[in-house]
């Protein structure tokens, strides 16, 4: 957990950018982690997770099924992002 609390912090320039978690389930693992940043950095902002996974049963937990989608919604998320892949 602490090796994903410092990639987040390093590269999502502590919560400026949105990682976007790839494969991302109901989103457990990124509340875990997003848990762990605040616990290590009490004064940062939460980071900022999008997630992105096709499987029906995550319908509703998860803001996007593909990443198709994600950038035809947000197509500045191009280049402007932290790719997280679970």
């Amino acid at each position: 957990m602490e090796a994903a609390v410092r990639f987040c912090k390093k590269e999502a320039r502590d919560g400026q950018l949105e990682i976007v978690s790839v494969g991302s389930r109901d989103g457990s693992v990124e509340r875990m982690v997003n848990a762990a940043y605040r616990q290590r950095y009490p004064t940062s902002s939460d980071l900022n997770f999008v997630l992105v996974d096709p499987d029906p049963r995550f319908d509703g937990l998860v803001g996007f099924d593909y990443m198709d989608d994600l950038i035809e919604k947000h197509p500045t998320i191009v280049g402007n992002c932290v790719l997280y892949v679970i």
